[in-house]
C-alpha cells in the first residue's frame, strides 16, 4: 500500500517546489505551481548537475521509432535514465497515455511486427484519468513508439547523464562549492539545504 511507498520522492519534490519558492515561510503553492508542467530535463539537472539528451519529435521523426527506441535501449542498459513526455493527440488515434505528461522508460522490447514497445512508469504510481480507454491502477503500461509518433503524441524524451562511479577519497572531493559535501553531489545537498 501507500504506507509501504518510500518517502524520498515527495522529500525531494518539497525540497524542489521550495527552491523554485520567493516566499517558503507563506507555504509552497507559489513553488509548487512553478514546478507544475515541469519539462523533464529540468528535473535531471537538479537531481544529477546535467540536462541530458533531448530527442525531440522533429529529430524522433527524421531517426525513425526504431532508431529512437534503439537510443534508449542502449541508454538503459548503461544506467542513464530516459524520460518520455506525451503530447494530445489531435484528432488521431489515442495512445492511452496521459496527456502533457511525464513517464520514466523502464524497457524496450518489440511486437511481432517489428515495432518498439516501450515499458513505461508513470510517477503518480497509477495510470488512472487519461481519458483514452486504457485506464488502469498500475504503475506501469506499455506504448508502441511507432503509433505514438504517428499520432502526434510524442512530445519528446531525455536520456540522462550515465552512473558516475564514485571519487577516490580525497580531501578536496569531500567539499562542494559551499563547504563540506553531506552527499558527494552538490546538487542533491541544494535540495536538502532547500528543505532546512
Amino acid at each position: 500500500g501507500l504506507r509501504d511507498s518510500p518517502i524520498w520522492p515527495a522529500v525531494m519534490e518539497t525540497a524542489y517546489a521550495r527552491m523554485h519558492d520567493s516566499n517558503p515561510a507563506d507555504g509552497l503553492d507559489e513553488g509548487y505551481q512553478k514546478i507544475e508542467w515541469g519539462n523533464p530535463r529540468n528535473a535531471m539537472y537538479a537531481l544529477t548537475g546535467e540536462h541530458g539528451t533531448d530527442i525531440e519529435p522533429a529529430q524522433a521523426a527524421t531517426l525513425g521509432a526504431n532508431a529512437v527506441a534503439q537510443r534508449m535501449s542502449d541508454a538503459l542498459a548503461q544506467g542513464r535514465p530516459v524520460t518520455l513526455g506525451t503530447m494530445p493527440e489531435p484528432g488521431a488515434a489515442q495512445d492511452g497515455l496521459q496527456d502533457l505528461h511525464a513517464f520514466m522508460v523502464q524497457g524496450v522490447t518489440h511486437d511481432r511486427a517489428g515495432d518498439p514497445i516501450l515499458q513505461l512508469r508513470n510517477p503518480l504510481a497509477h495510470n488512472n484519468g487519461s481519458g483514452e480507454g486504457r485506464d488502469h491502477g498500475r504503475a506501469t503500461t506499455e506504448v508502441n513508439l511507432r503509433e505514438m509518433m504517428d499520432s502526434g503524441g510524442f512530445w519528446g524524451a531525455n536520456i540522462g547523464p550515465g552512473p558516475v562511479p564514485p571519487p577516490a577519497p580525497t580531501r578536496e572531493s569531500a567539499y562542494g562549492p559551499n563547504g563540506p559535501s553531506k552527499n558527494r553531489n552538490p546538487h542533491i545537498d541544494t535540495l536538502f539545504a532547500a528543505m532546512d
